[in-house]
């Protein structure tokens, strides 16, 4: 063992086993050969899985190097030579070892290089993006301004080099709360890394195998690179974040699962062998391998994309993914949860499922497409061939049509039709046949509202209640409420809730005097424990059901602004809100709801707004006055009465929360919020061109934090007022604006 530059890094590499001699020597001034390349490599990630090498004529079975070669042609990190040659017992060159580095720290690779060296235009065509790469991030310095890149690498230098990758190996289960400062690699399953902040990157060897590794409240300043784990592995949860996530397991079922409140901002599939599963909140999902399949179980995902060839996501029931890009050939998205909006440039995208695509967009190079999803609104560009919708019906390049409500056909896509209510006092039924039909689905009656708990035969359910009944309802699919409810009870109000067993949905009628009950199911008595229902609190719908974000027209998404407050018992609705989106005359035709005539006669009302909910899976946009207090609504042949009559008109604030979205100290964000992302600014020069649909309307005497009292001249010719952002340079300005005025 020398005493040199090159002694910390030596005995790093020995009492990790990397290194291991030969007669009571480390030889460090012995070039590596390729294979002793392989075995280095095959211990650092404690690799397990082989290819079949008998291709390769000089690595015989004997031979001792023959696992780690077979090991290492797994990893992906050596190729050979081509015509069946690994050259095992060929010295390794500098930039060959920089280069199966690279690839099993999975580096992309680097286009320029950002240091100077004299013999940069030595390295190899093949290995300048791997060579760069690691150059860039650090590990490699050269020497005497070279990096010899055609020179057979020492023992020593390879250990340095190890050495300034990886700064601790984990290779043993447990919980650890202390973690070197650089790169950790942790290469054995069962290991909880917890409280820890890793300042580099974390490693995920392939000998975690199928087992786990749990990170709890761990920083990750660099990558988390995922090489092993299996379809239950690697858990972040508590308040871990990470912004870069890669998924580069070579073979078989790994799972990334993001608990609540950790913070992953993006996980780039690199694995091209085997299904990924992504659970959880993530800022973005990128596949870039092909013949992949990503499902996303449970997840909540702002945008994705796939890029690899014949790749495919998948969407469950429970997930939600705001918008996916493609552009990998051969593509397929199937959704049974819900996507926003689709753009694909790939031929031959399939898009698949039961569940709501809102938009897709067929532009240039995706000739081939196939959408086939209920009610999705397609848009095709011009010179796109080959296009089909719903039941394979062709569409026409240039041609916007919608699928039609069961995605066997095309229809052409509706426009929101504006509807002046009318004021109906109808007998309102707390239920319907759409929510307790015989064949309902039970979780869409409880709302997800209820905690329902099981140990045995004996059922706990708790929570929320969500379907409230008198003795006046008929309920379809139930029957009259009156014939349960006797004379004598001490029970006051009445519910319906719903629970599965085994697979067979139950409805029941409760009081609030009834602390639990049985059933009978199977030969087995349930005893179903409903003391812990709270009767104050009766919700009947999720935000996540009303929120008008869901809507297809990019001007109807907002109309709510999420301010306003659904509630629905049964075919009874309730619509409260503090801020509305109010309406003139002048205003009409507004984007995606169409022309208007506000009444000048026989009416009360001398204020008008448009509401939006969405009933079924269907978005409805109404024109409403502040006299009217309620109005009905048939669909689906059931009619559903509006109540309106907790809207607050009295807000002079007409297009936006002043608490949210204006505040004194603007960031990039902030300024595209107040603009709504519906304003176009373009600059040439000092001039600048501001258009745009949606402004944040205000009236003379408004208070706006962040910008002050709205202060409106007299005799001015604008009629109405408007708050504008954007940036000069990089600072964000604002201005009040008037219709009348044209520039400034």
């Amino acid at each position: 063992m020398p005493e040199n530059w090159a002694t910390e890094a030596l005995e790093s590499a020995v009492a990790n086993g990397l290194l291991r001699g030969a007669d009571g020597k480390i030889m460090p001034d012995s070039p590596l050969t390729r294979a002793q390349m392989a075995a280095i490599i095959v211990r650092a990630f404690a690799a397990i899985d082989k290819s079949d090498i008998s291709t390769y004529v000089d690595v015989r079975s004997s031979d001792w190097f023959a696992d780690d070669i077979a090991k290492a042609d797994k990893m992906g990190v050596m190729q050979g030579y081509g015509d069946g040659i690994m050259n095992p017992n060929g010295n390794i060159t500098r930039e060959q070892a920089f280069t199966v580095l690279a690839r099993a720290l999975k580096l992309a690779p680097a286009s320029d290089i950002d240091v100077s060296f004299q013999d940069v235009d030595e390295i190899s065509e093949w290995a300048k993006g791997p060579v760069y790469a690691l150059v860039n991030a650090g590990y490699v310095q050269g020497s005497n301004g070279r990096l010899n890149p055609k020179s057979s690498i020492r023992r020593d230098e390879f250990a340095q080099l190890m050495y300034n990758l990886i700064k601790q190996y984990i290779t043993d289960g447990g919980e650890y709360t202390e973690v070197a400062e650089g790169n950790i690699m942790v290469n054995a399953p069962g290991v909880t890394l917890k409280g820890v902040t890793i300042d580099g990157d974390l490693i995920i060897g392939d000998g975690v195998g199928d087992g786990e590794v749990i990170l709890d409240d761990v920083i990750v300043t660099g990558r988390l690179v995922v090489r092993g784990g299996g379809e239950n592995s690697i858990i972040i949860r508590g308040s871990s974040s990470i912004s870069n996530v890669i998924v580069a397991r070579v073979d078989g079922v790994v799972r990334v699962f993001v608990d609540d409140g950790s913070e992953v901002g993006v996980i780039y599939v690199d694995d091209g062998s085997d299904d990924v599963i992504v659970e959880g909140s993530i800022g973005r999902l990128e596949v870039g391998a092909d013949s992949v399949t990503v499902t996303a179980t449970d997840a909540d995902i702002n945008s994705a994309s796939i890029s690899g060839v014949n790749s495919a996501i998948i969407v469950d029931a429970d997930s939600n993914i705001e918008s996916i890009e493609i552009s990998g050939a051969d593509a397929s998205v199937d959704v049974a949860g819900r996507v926003n909006s689709v753009t694909t440039t790939a031929a031959n995208t399939s898009i698949t499922g039961k569940g709501t695509v809102r938009n897709v967009a067929v532009q240039e190079g995706a000739d081939g497409a196939a959408i086939e999803t209920p009610k999705t609104k397609i848009q095709v560009d011009e010179g796109v061939t080959g296009v089909t919708g719903g039941g394979g019906a062709e569409i026409e390049a240039g041609k916007t049509v919608e699928n039609n409500a069961d995605g066997t056909g095309v229809v052409e896509p509706g426009a929101y039709v504006p509807w002046v209510p009318t004021v109906t006092y109808a007998e309102v039924s707390n239920a319907t046949a759409e929510v307790l039909n015989v064949e309902f689905d039970a979780s869409f009656i409880n709302y997800e509202d209820f905690t329902i708990t099981g140990s045995g035969a004996t059922v706990t359910i708790s929570g929320d209640l969500v379907i409230e009944v008198t003795s006046e309802d008929t309920v379809t699919g139930f029957g009259p409420i009156s014939q349960y409810i006797k004379d004598g009870q001490l029970s006051t109000r009445y519910a319906l809730i719903a629970w599965m067993m085994d697979n067979e949905e139950h409805v029941w009628i409760i009081g609030n005097a009834t602390k639990s009950f049985t059933v009978e199911f199977d030969g087995v008595t349930y005893t179903i424990d409903i003391g812990g229902l709270n009767w104050d609190k009766v919700t009947k719908v999720t935000k996540e059901q009303l929120k008008a974000e869901n809507f297809t027209d990019d001007s109807v998404k907002k109309v709510n602004y999420d301010n306003l407050t659904v509630e629905q018992l049964g075919s009874k609705v309730t619509i409260k809100s503090n801020n509305l989106v109010k309406v003139t005359q002048a205003d009409s035709p507004i984007a995606g709801f169409g022309s208007f005539t506000i009444p000048t006669e026989g009416i009360k009302s001398d204020k008008f707004a448009l509401i939006a909910w969405i009933i079924g899976d269907e978005p409805h946009i109404w024109l409403v006055g502040n006299a009217t207090e309620e109005f009905s609504v048939e669909y689906n042949g059931i009619e559903y009465t509006i109540d309106i009559s907790g809207l607050d008109w009295a807000d002079p604030v007409t297009k936006a929360t002043k608490q949210d979205l204006l505040s004194a100290e603007f960031t990039e964000e902030s300024v595209n919020s107040v603009n709504y992302g519906n304003l176009d600014v373009t600059q040439e020069g000092a001039n600048i061109t501001i258009t745009g649909g949606d402004l944040v309307r205000v009236e003379n005497g408004d208070e706006v934090e962040g910008f002050g009292k709205i202060s409106i001249p007299d005799g001015v010719q604008s009629k109405a007022f408007g708050l504008i952002a954007w940036k000069i340079g990089t600072e964000p300005h604002i201005w009040l604006v008037g219709n009348a005025t044209e520039e400034f």
